[in-house]
């Protein structure tokens, strides 16, 4: 029986420091590597590789994720909706010099009150018929639309501690999504939520990001099911 043993950010990302694997001890892996078969591919993020692993397809040339997690977080919604779900997910950005870097929710802790009360006001303040913001887990947020944008945005593991300029949303529709991303940062900015976590010495959520636009497809119960199980597994 063969076996793909996925591992994120198994090597350091610069190729330029080798010295950072001096005096690791890793002799467990050397032995569990050493009984593989080793092949090059080109790098992949970890939701790319793993549609590929359980053929599911790109919808409107992006991966399907807010539909894969949606399964997860709420499947008794992902079954009967017939709309078009995109991640929201919240973030922190930072600006640095002429650049703005992204901090997903690795680097700081969301409660699911303040995830509720984040998402209860950006609807209030900026929802309308066609876009509803949804959220079923802290971390995950959700933008309900009733058809697929024609724009192409980037994965958040794409941009994560990049610089967010190189990656914002592109086609024909991308204006009108910059002008919902420009308007959910200046709701977020003074929010009293954020008020309190800066209170609290903690990352203040002001922001959200766009991508992984699809539509559920039953015929993909079963692998949609062993990617979300996998992908909640990792992100922990």
């Amino acid at each position: 029986m063969n076996i793909n043993l996925l591992i994120p950010n198994l090597f350091w990302s610069d190729t330029s420091q080798p010295e950072i694997y001096n005096g690791l001890l890793i002799h467990f892996l050397e032995t569990l590597l050493s009984k593989g078969i080793s092949r090059t591919s080109s790098s992949l993020e970890m939701e790319t590789w793993l549609c590929r692993q359980f053929n599911l397809e790109q919808q409107h040339g992006s991966w399907p994720i807010a539909p894969l997690m949606l399964h997860i977080d709420a499947p008794a919604l992902a079954k009967t909706s017939k709309d078009f779900w995109m991640c929201a997910d919240p973030v922190h950005l930072r600006i640095e010099q002429n650049h703005i870097m992204l901090a997903d929710s690795q680097s700081f802790k969301i409660s699911p009150e303040e995830a509720e009360q984040f998402v209860q006001d950006l609807n209030h303040n900026l929802g309308n018929s066609n876009f509803i913001f949804s959220t079923f887990h802290p971390h995950r947020w959700y933008i309900r639309i009733p058809k697929a944008p024609e724009m192409q945005t980037h994965l958040l593991s794409q941009v994560t501690c990049k610089n967010i300029n190189n990656f914002l949303p592109t086609g024909k529709d991308s204006i009108i999504w910059h002008k919902i991303f420009n308007e959910v940062q200046m709701l977020l900015h003074e929010h009293p939520i954020n008020q309190a976590r800066v209170s609290r010495g903690e990352l203040i959520i002001n922001s959200i990001w766009l991508g992984g636009a699809g539509a559920y497809f039953s015929q993909y119960t079963l692998r949609i099911h062993i990617y979300g199980a996998m992908m909640t597994f990792l992100s922990h």
